[in-house]
């Protein structure tokens, strides 16, 4: 009895597997994504981030990981058909230039993608991007690599990683993404579908089943002590680290890429983005005649992107070479696909704010606390951040286009183009800055006059040390077919190596050769070692404010008694002969500083920075650019 029950039991799993299988294959067709439940980790990934191995790293750390997750996607790359030879008798449709390199164009990305084997040509590296900061170095590389191939109903499983390392903050695999492509063939049953007059025999696609994935992580550790110029304070360091494992598909019908003089030609044609086997053939099938082929001067898309393409330095994102056979995303007009994909991979910042003194007494001069009804705040944060993100993508895709013209009255003739095509590229943006605030205020009561507040400072800027941005070459492998009436070839294939097949004969050998009886074995990629940073390494030749202007509003009370006007500088410092100093005694000059280097050992001061050269260093949009450019140095002589 019990053996009936398990036997039912396991029946009706299979029958729910295969129910649920069947209504994927359903999503996957129609375009759209089926996409997994949200989980801590997706399982069956054979290559896992070790970001949050830094936590163990760092003695005493602690860390949280709240709000990530890892879901499972999939979706239908379409890259065309096979088309049958025309009836004796053509119809009112002639061919429309569509179809033909379905299965030719599917062979060449998955064949690309088996170069990647160790034992054949292997994983490709981006060459490291490296942005120097006054701190030490960032370094980022972006690895694409080989876990296996099946010859027989092709499939390909690969993944796609990112290294980042960068100062105070250490070394690690923050992205890793594992994927798989699976060749699939359609047979066209249950009534003709036709490219104008030619029947449509089979329509072709790659599953590629990949992850997303997104992690929040907080590494908060422990605190220490820093030299400052009025003596030790404590501060607390915190990270913060996310990371986008995310796939990039255009919205479906909605994005559009216009070629422009097409294969020679004078017309644009429209290619429009799409998903799966059904998309795929109703943008094949098009009905065209002579009084309506200029508006079908069109073609699709059908590209996936694993990863994003924007940093947190600014708006743009990166983009592929001006040439090649990738039509996105190097095409023109140049933009993201979506709002995800200006999103950067990796954003790190790592910070820790110091606020002195403890007691505003420490920084202010005597005569402030000799005023009457006096009450007053003086205080200083200096908070270095380091900030650095990087954008890494890896497209799969293909797309067939077609136009047509007027050889002569009354007669149609194509021009036609298919592609596939793969792209690996990444940008990096990184930045050291201290923010500093400088607080001072002071209020009186005097007599006749009353209650005045009479300096009243809160200036609040960033001040950047180092930093910038910069891309990588990028690597492209594409597959090329052109023609008429001879739609089924490969004219030249170039591997994601570079490795360039110049004709349809030896296109054709490295395809046949691919699927070959002798097949590279699988690779168990390595993870590289995560390595701590230093977080003591934030206070490294930072600057300091110096040199501060504490100046107070004159006060005319009703007996035409003037209170004279009260200036020091605070925490000065001895500026070489010469090199001058602004006068402090004009109210408008109240909150001017220098920014100095402090030698603890020494207790020394020394100029680095005057105000022109903060405000230089400052975003146009500051609102104390035009402070420290203009009014700071107005009046700039040895007082």
């Amino acid at each position: 009895m019990r053996a009936v029950i398990a036997g039912l039991a396991g029946l009706v799993t299979l029958v729910c597997t295969l129910t649920t299988l069947q209504a994927q294959e359903t999503q996957l067709r129609a375009g759209q994504p089926v996409l997994g439940p949200q989980q801590p980790e997706c399982a069956g990934s054979f290559l896992l981030d070790n970001v949050v191995t830094l936590c163990n790293l760092i003695p005493g750390a602690s860390c949280s990981t709240a709000g990530s997750y890892c879901r499972t996607y999939a979706r239908q790359v379409f890259t065309g058909t096979r088309i049958g030879p025309p009836p004796q008798q053509s119809g009112a449709y002639p061919w429309n230039g569509m179809g033909g390199s379905g299965e030719l164009m599917a062979d060449a990305l998955i064949c690309s993608l088996r170069e990647l084997s160790p034992q054949l040509k292997g994983a490709i590296r981006t060459p490291p991007l490296g942005i120097s900061l006054t701190i030490g170095s960032v370094s980022a590389i972006q690895e694409v690599g080989f876990r296996s191939f099946r010859r027989v109903n092709p499939e390909f499983q690969g993944y796609r990683k990112i290294v980042l390392e960068l100062p105070v903050v250490g070394k690690a695999e923050a992205i890793t993404q594992t994927f798989t492509v699976t060749k699939r063939s359609y047979a066209m049953f249950g009534g003709p579908i036709l490219a104008g007059d030619r029947p449509v025999t089979h329509s072709y696609a790659l599953d590629v089943r990949t992850e997303e994935k997104r992690r929040n992580l907080v590494i908060k550790p422990p605190g220490f002590t820093v030299a400052t110029p009025i003596g030790p304070f404590s501060v607390n360091p915190e990270f913060s680290y996310v990371t986008r494992t995310s796939v990039i598909a255009a919205p479906y019908a909605a994005l559009h890429l216009d070629l422009p003089n097409f294969v020679g030609g004078k017309y644009t044609v429209r290619l429009s983005d799409l998903f799966g086997i059904d998309p795929g053939l109703a943008a094949t099938s098009k009905k065209v005649f002579y009084g309506n082929y200029a508006q079908h001067r069109t073609g699709w898309l059908s590209q996936l992107g694993l990863g994003t393409r924007g940093t947190h330095a600014d708006k743009s994102v990166w983009k592929a070479p001006a040439t090649g056979s990738s039509l996105r995303p190097d095409g023109n007009p140049y933009r993201a696909r979506s709002a995800s994909e200006a999103e950067p991979s990796i954003h790190v910042l790592a910070q820790a704010a110091l606020k002195y003194p403890k007691n505003p007494k420490d920084i202010l001069p005597s005569w402030v606390f000799g005023l009457p009804g006096v009450s007053f705040d003086a205080f200083i944060t200096v908070t270095p951040k380091v900030e650095a993100s990087v954008a890494g993508q890896f497209t799969i895709g293909g797309g067939e286009g077609s136009n047509f013209y007027e050889p002569q009255e009354f007669r149609i003739a194509t021009e036609r183009l298919a592609t596939a095509s793969l792209l690996a590229g990444m940008r990096a943006a990184a930045s050291f800055t201290v923010e500093v605030r400088l607080r001072l205020f002071v209020k009186a009561s005097l007599p006749i006059v009353g209650s005045k507040t009479l300096v009243d400072v809160d200036k609040k800027f960033p001040v950047p040390l180092g930093g910038n941005t910069a891309a990588t070459q990028t690597f492209s492998a594409g597959a090329l077919s052109t023609g008429g009436e001879l739609p089924e070839t490969l004219d030249s294939l170039r591997t994601l190596h570079g490795v360039f097949q110049p004709n349809a004969a030896a296109a054709k050998a490295f395809i046949q050769q691919c699927y070959a009886p002798s097949q590279p074995p699988e690779n168990q990629p390595k993870t590289e070692p995560a390595k701590p940073g230093n977080p003591k390494d934030l206070f490294a030749g930072i600057l300091w404010p110096c040199n501060i202007c504490l100046a107070s509003v004159p006060v005319v009370d009703k007996g035409k008694q003037v209170h004279p006007q009260h200036f020091d500088t605070l925490m000065g410092s001895n500026p070489p002969p010469g090199a001058g100093h602004w006068k402090c005694d004009h109210h408008f000059k109240s909150g001017c500083m220098d920014l100095c280097t402090f030698n603890p050992a020494t207790k020394v001061f020394a100029i680095a920075r005057l105000p022109k050269q903060i405000a230089s260093g400052l975003p146009a949009n500051d609102p104390n650019k035009g402070f420290f450019g203009q009014v700071c140095d107005a009046s700039y002589t040895v007082r």
